[in-house]
C-alpha cells in the first residue's frame, strides 16, 4: 500500500506540475487575469498537497481531493453568462449539452478523486486504529 500511495502522490505532483505549465503559458494559450489567479492557486495547492502526501501527511490527501475536485466539473454557457472551468492537468471529459450551455465531467479527475478519497479513508482508518499515547 505504501508504494501505491507514493505513486499516487507522484501522479498528483505531475498533475500539479502540468497545471503550473498551463499557468505560465508553456502549455496552451496565455491565461486571462482571473483564470491565471485560479490556476495558480490550484497548481500551488496541488504541489503542496503532493509534497505533504509524499511525506505521509493526511492533510496532503485532503488537499489532493480539493485539487481534483476543482477540476471535476466545467460549465460553458452558450451566450453571455457565468461559466466555470479549471482546465489544469490532463483532461478526458464527457459532455452534456443543454439548451443554455454545455456541462462537462472530467473523467480523469473523477478517477483520481476517487482514488484519493480511498487513500484518505485508508489513512483515517489507520489513524483511528492506533490509540493515542497518554502522557
Amino acid at each position: 500500500m505504501l508504494q501505491f500511495e507514493k505513486t499516487m502522490a507522484r501522479v498528483l505532483l505531475l498533475n500539479a506540475g502540468l497545471t503550473m505549465l498551463v499557468v505560465f503559458g508553456f502549455i496552451g494559450p496565455p491565461q486571462q487575469t482571473n483564470e491565471f489567479i485560479v490556476l495558480l492557486a490550484t497548481g500551488l495547492l496541488g504541489v503542496i498537497s503532493a509534497v505533504l502526501a509524499m511525506r505521509g501527511r493526511i492533510i496532503g490527501w485532503w488537499g489532493g481531493l480539493i485539487f481534483y475536485g476543482l477540476q471535476l466539473f466545467s460549465y460553458y454557457p452558450y451566450g453571455d453568462g457565468w461559466g466555470y472551468a479549471v482546465k489544469a492537468g490532463v483532461s478526458f471529459s464527457v459532455d452534456f449539452r443543454f439548451s443554455h450551455g454545455v456541462f462537462l465531467v472530467n473523467l480523469i479527475a473523477l478517477l483520481f478523486a476517487l482514488v484519493t478519497a480511498f487513500l484518505l479513508r485508508h489513512h483515517v482508518k489507520k489513524a483511528r486504529a492506533i490509540p493515542a499515547a497518554r502522557p
